[in-house]
C-alpha cells in the first residue's frame, strides 16, 4: 500500500488498524470490532499494510484525537490538564 494517509483504515495482517501518522513512519492505533480502539499505539513496517478499507471523516479523526489524548494525558482545545 503506497498512498496510505493519517485517517486511512487499513488492514495490517488480519489486525485492522487505523493510521495516525504515516510519513515517515507508520504509526497505527489496533481497532476491534464496532470500532473501540484499544490501548496500543504501535510503529509498524509499511509493508505490513494490506488492503485499505475507508478513510475516516474530518469530524471523526477529532473524535479520535481527543480520545487519544484523553488516554495519553495530553491537552486539547477546551481542557486543561490537572
Amino acid at each position: 500500500m503506497q498512498n496510505i494517509r493519517r485517517g486511512d483504515m487499513c488492514f495490517a495482517g488480519r489486525q485492522l488498524v487505523l493510521i495516525l501518522q504515516s510519513d515517515p513512519t507508520v504509526i497505527v492505533v489496533p481497532v476491534r470490532y464496532r470500532g473501540h480502539l484499544l490501548e496500543q499505539i504501535r510503529t509498524i513496517d509499511r509493508s505490513r499494510l494490506g488492503r485499505y478499507l475507508c478513510r475516516l471523516s474530518t469530524a471523526k479523526m477529532n473524535e479520535v484525537e481527543q480520545a487519544l489524548n484523553t488516554c495519553l494525558g495530553l491537552y486539547y482545545e477546551g481542557r486543561t490538564t490537572a
